[in-house]
């Protein structure tokens, strides 16, 4: 699904299964896997200090949360 933190293109995250895995995809960027921690909790690959929480209730998540040591993006689903 798509989750939007601000009006540009660019502000999207998109969250993909591909062959039974997780991947994100920023604006017109590549896709990266994705890793479950547990907990909602996912670490995209070659992002060892990033996290990606989903939160709301039942599936699919209403939105996600990037943070990257210093910076909390709070996205919401379109």
């Amino acid at each position: 699904g798509l989750y939007a933190f601000g009006p540009e293109p660019e502000d999207r995250f998109e969250i993909l299964a591909r062959r039974e895995l997780l991947v994100i995809k920023r604006g017109g960027g590549f896709p990266h896997r994705l890793f479950h921690l547990g907990n909602h909790e996912f670490q995209p690959a070659g992002a060892e200090a990033v996290r990606i929480r989903f939160s709301g209730e039942g599936s699919p998540a209403s939105s996600l949360t990037v943070n990257d040591p210093g910076i909390v993006v709070v996205a919401t689903r379109l």
